[in-house]
């Protein structure tokens, strides 16, 4: 299986390198919560869409996968997170003073 995602720098390959993945962000992340927004699929394509919240974040990161399925197993797929919230940088962008 392959994974890819916006938020890596490199491609997932296989078990061990999804299970080291989840091991580094359950390690930095100890309490991390994921959360099941809405899921569907279509033949052999399942889309996903989440949440997460993690240790000291005001922030939810909102994000969906999208996984090709083949024979009861997932062959390939693809993260999508907005890498606006995952930087913080969406405190620049403050919400407009009211009467604007």
């Amino acid at each position: 299986m392959t994974w890819s995602s916006v938020t890596l720098p490199e491609d997932s390959t296989g078990r061990a390198s999804a299970s080291e993945l989840l091991a580094t962000l359950t390690t930095t992340f100890p309490d991390v919560r994921l959360a099941s927004v809405a899921q569907f699929g279509v033949d052999d394509v399942v889309v996903s869409e989440w949440t997460v919240t993690a240790t000291g974040r005001s922030t939810t990161l909102h994000g969906l996968d999208i996984a090709v399925v083949k024979d009861g197993r997932v062959v390939s797929g693809a993260s999508y997170a907005n890498r606006f919230e995952m930087s913080g940088e969406e405190r620049v962008c403050r919400e407009p003073s009211p009467g604007r």
